[in-house]
């Protein structure tokens, strides 16, 4: 018989539990209060019960594994997340395919990691050791493995760089916007403010002067000039974040100007505040940095600027 899912109330909603019988005895795990968590669940037991059954299984490739983790995903998560899955796990198939699973060691795995620094970029390869780390789970909760060889590999510290748009990235960038994100793009290049913080503002937040915001660091006041003042009147809750997303990322490929966030815009900003004079204290405060460091961290001058300043210096 295979696993069913049952579902019983309380005070803060349903929640889902998993059962199933196994020799004789039934047998239960919680899934949480999740729908598509209590599929995965029923879809894993299975494969487990099948397994358990035929014991031989466990001795078995790479390549078997790989396919049957892949079924299953293909069954129970979004198409294009099992084609992530799918493209990010093939360099590792591709090399370890042949090999029976219970032979892979901790140490292969890491000089895998390694040996992908060749063709890859951090980012991508963080990704593969991150599906590798769910293939393996899978691989122990089906009874290939014991315990999982990738639990002890770590991912690479990907540097969060920040990107500064020039004026005349600003201008392309611009012209490549739909008439109504323009309003966006200026209100965001002029006050710094972070999606969130821009999502959140209703009309009650704005003053004559300026926009009362709360942020992850707490609560500020950003004054505002009158043309900026008169464009966030008229943009106030008029987007979503999944809207504003979708017309960033929209205007993007029309730029075809490389990778560019909405967060870019803030780094943007802070850059041209202290190139026109600001100082770090009251950059921090203005852009709701919770420290210095963090000033510095996300509002460096850009490299070509700090050469011209140089220049300029007399001693």
């Amino acid at each position: 018989m295979p696993p069913w899912t049952e579902t019983y109330q309380t005070k803060k909603g349903p929640r889902y539990i998993v059962r199933w019988n196994e020799n004789g005895v039934q047998k239960s795990r919680r899934a949480g209060t999740h729908r598509r968590t209590a599929k995965i669940i029923e879809a894993e037991i299975e494969e487990g019960l099948v397994l358990r059954q035929n014991p031989s299984l466990a001795t078995t490739t790479v390549k078997i594994c790989m396919r049957e983790y892949l079924e299953v995903m293909g069954k129970t998560v979004r198409p294009r997340t099992a084609e992530i899955a799918r493209t990010s796990l093939s360099p590792f198939l591709g090399e370890f395919g042949d090999r029976k699973i219970q032979t892979i060691t901790p140490q292969e795995v890491e000089q895998f990691k390694n040996r992908l620094l060749e063709f890859r970029k951090v980012a991508g390869i963080n990704m593969v050791i991150r599906n590798l780390k769910t293939f393996f789970e899978f691989c122990v909760r089906a009874g290939y493995l014991t315990a999982n060889p990738c639990k002890s590999v770590s991912q690479f510290k990907e540097q969060d760089v920040a990107r500064f748009l020039s004026r005349e990235d600003m201008a392309t960038f611009y012209k490549a916007s739909s008439p109504r994100l323009r309003r966006v793009i200026y209100v965001l290049y002029n006050t710094g403010m972070r999606i969130g913080e821009f999502l959140n503002i209703t009309s009650d937040n704005i003053s004559e002067h300026g926009v009362n915001i709360s942020g992850k660091t707490g609560s500020r006041h950003i004054p505002l000039r009158p043309m900026t003042r008169k464009l966030l009147l008229t943009i106030v809750g008029a987007w979503t974040k999944d809207g504003l997303e979708s017309a960033f990322r929209k205007a993007v490929a029309r730029a075809r100007m490389g990778r560019i966030r909405p967060h870019d815009l803030r780094h943007t900003w802070a850059s041209a505040y202290l190139k026109s004079g600001g100082t770090l204290a009251d950059l921090r405060v203005l852009g709701g940095w919770g420290t210095l460091s963090m000033v510095q961290r996300y509002a460096h001058f850009q490299p070509h600027y700090l050469a011209e300043r140089m220049i300029r210096v007399r001693l």
